[in-house]
């Protein structure tokens, strides 16, 4: 891998961890992802005029995946309202929860 992967990864997973913790410390769940939202849209913004805009044949898929990430959001802001951060949060990205029992 380069050095650029690494950084990038290395900045996603730091991005993701700041994220992580301002979704934890905000009481106001609709909040904490209005504003991850307005950030990204931000950035992208700013990018835009470096990486232009995308072909016309995939703005049906770029659609269908806003709406995916917004179904996606509702699910996990009521996920947080539910239940404790630490559970819901592993199940929502795919991953087992820790306290599983095991077999026997």
């Amino acid at each position: 891998m380069t050095t650029t992967v690494v950084l990038v990864i290395l900045g996603a997973g730091l991005v993701h961890a700041l994220w992580n913790a301002l979704t934890r410390s905000q009481h106001d769940q609709f909040a904490s992802f209005a504003l991850l939202n307005l950030s990204v849209a931000l950035v992208s913004w700013v990018v835009l005029p470096i990486v232009g805009l995308p072909r016309s044949a995939s703005w049906v898929y770029l659609g269908l995946s806003i709406f995916c990430h917004l179904g996606f959001e509702l699910f996990l802001m009521g996920a947080y309202r539910r239940a404790d951060f630490s559970r819901s949060y592993p199940i929502a990205r795919g991953v087992a929860p820790g306290w599983s029992r095991s077999a026997g």
